[in-house]
């Protein structure tokens, strides 16, 4: 049997420099999270984890999409919404 939860991050209407902090710093922490996995683990086993170096590039492309986008249109309003879903795979 799968659980799943679904839990709302963000709900809400922001102006362009709001939306750039919220979402520009959740990717940065991202990058952050696995940029230091992987200095973890070239430390414990010298091993190159391709699997971050990949996620690590796919979240700064992302990031640059994203202030390009609130760039152009730094004097608008947004709504933002984001949930984010668990899925318990391995059940005990």
């Amino acid at each position: 049997m799968k659980k799943t939860e679904q839990f709302e991050l963000i709900n809400g209407v922001f102006s362009a420099q709001l939306t750039h902090e919220i979402l520009i710093d959740m990717l940065n922490k991202k990058i952050q999270f696995h940029s230091l996995k992987l200095h973890e683990n070239w430390e414990k086993n010298s091993q190159d984890e391709t699997s971050s170096n990949v996620r690590i590039r796919e979240l700064e492309a992302t990031r640059n999409s994203l202030q390009q986008f609130l760039a152009t249109n730094q004097h608008e309003t947004f709504k933002v919404q984001s949930t984010i879903t668990i899925e318990l795979v391995n059940e005990v």
